[in-house]
């Protein structure tokens, strides 16, 4: 028993820490999955937010809804985004710049719900990864720690051979996780940027008219 202790490699014995190292590759798959989704809407959105914001521009500039010909406009096969626009078309008759900012950007949001999904699965896995690495690596040394005292072994490149296994099994683990929280924070930045983008542009023609 002394010398199974002393596999060399990312060798893990317990049964969490099985578990742990399974769910971290589990893990980085899905970690690059959800990249390349979100790569992708991210250019949507990118595309909805200044779709969602031109009919609105004329309509404030202008004084006249000219929003009936958004089905014919590239980047909109979405039919809810259509749907969307003519709802808002119909609540914001009327409203003030700030209150009619803050519809859009709320509609945003609503055509971006696939989008806040994957950021808040992301933070969720996260967590998870940096926990179960936590747990895995606490798992893998008790059992390190019994091991040797079972085997009455004081040898130091026994205890660091346990050790360097399991701080592995964290690393991994805290690597995964920070990286879906630094790609979920990532996604929030730009959801707030394209709200801040999308409000200023329709302040910008609000005071553009009253001048």
């Amino acid at each position: 028993m002394q010398f199974g202790l002393v596999e060399m490699g990312p060798i893990w014995y317990s049964l969490l820490g099985r578990l742990a190292a399974l769910f971290i590759f589990s893990a980085t798959i899905l970690l690059f999955y959800f990249s390349i989704r979100m790569l992708i809407w991210s250019s949507s959105l990118g595309r909805y937010s200044r779709l969602l914001g031109q009919p609105f521009l004329l309509f404030i500039e202008t004084g006249s809804w000219q929003g009936t010909y958004l089905a014919s406009w590239r980047g909109t096969k979405r039919t809810e985004f259509v749907t969307v626009v003519e709802a808002l078309h119909r609540g914001v008759t009327g409203l003030s710049p700030i209150p009619m900012t803050s519809m859009i950007n709320q509609a945003l949001d609503q055509l971006a719900a696939p989008f806040i999904q994957m950021a808040y699965h992301m933070k969720v896995l996260g967590w998870s990864a940096c926990l179960v690495g936590l747990l895995g690596t606490m798992s893998e040394i008790r059992l390190h720690f019994r091991g040797m005292a079972l085997t009455q072994s004081t040898a130091f490149y026994v205890l660091a051979s346990g050790i360097e296994r399991a701080i592995q099994l964290l690393l991994y683990g805290l690597a995964i996780g920070l990286a879906c929280l630094w790609g979920s924070s990532l996604a929030r930045s730009r959801l707030s940027f394209l709200h801040v983008d999308l409000s200023k542009r329709l302040l910008a023609a609000s005071i553009k008219r009253s001048e």
